[in-house]
């Protein structure tokens, strides 16, 4: 994984801290759904109370809106953090343990200064809008949330969901294969 913040380190040691950069073994996955791997970046633009956010990894994800696992490595493949959710909490464990929190809006807010919706994800990388929110058809993808999803590369394996509201966020993904 790459990450760097601007003006300041901060930001940046309490994200390592919690996505225990300290690594934690890579380990096979278990039985269970299918899993969506790939490679992700993201940006989330710096504010007046905090710099930029870049994040380069690779990435396992499996599941749904409401039940589900991510699994961040870097580029060698030592996992870095994993994220587990269900309809009662969020789990991220990283090198220095497990912390738990209300959901996943309240453990991105806090790992990358915006709350994402991370429960869109695996539909988003679907191809489909998230059955929880209204979505609006665009040319080559659609708008939902406050997002805009480009799914024009989608058959090639290309996701890049954009948020212009300040803080603007680009998230880009390329996945590789799905499991089945």
């Amino acid at each position: 994984m790459s990450l760097r913040a601007r003006d300041g380190l901060a930001p940046v040691v309490a994200l390592a801290m919690l996505l225990g950069a300290a690594g934690c073994a890579t380990q096979a996955p278990e039985d269970g759904p299918p899993w969506t791997r790939g490679r992700l970046s993201l940006r989330v633009e710096a504010t007046a109370s905090r710099p930029a956010v870049d994040l380069l990894a690779g990435f396992e994800l499996r599941g749904t809106a409401d039940a589900g696992e991510l699994r961040l490595e870097t580029s060698i493949g030592t996992r870095l953090a994993a994220a587990r959710w269900s309809p009662t909490d969020a789990v991220l464990t990283g090198g220095d343990g497990e912390r738990r929190y209300a959901d996943l809006e309240s453990l991105s807010a806090e790992v990358f200064g915006e709350a994402l919706p991370l429960r869109a994800l695996p539909d988003w990388l679907g191809g489909r809008p998230w059955a929880a929110a209204a979505s609006r058809a665009e040319a080559g993808g659609f708008s939902q949330a406050g997002w805009r999803i480009d799914l024009s590369r989608h058959g090639e394996g290309h996701v890049v969901a954009t948020r212009a509201a300040a803080p603007a966020v680009v998230l880009r993904v390329r996945l590789d294969a799905r499991d089945d």
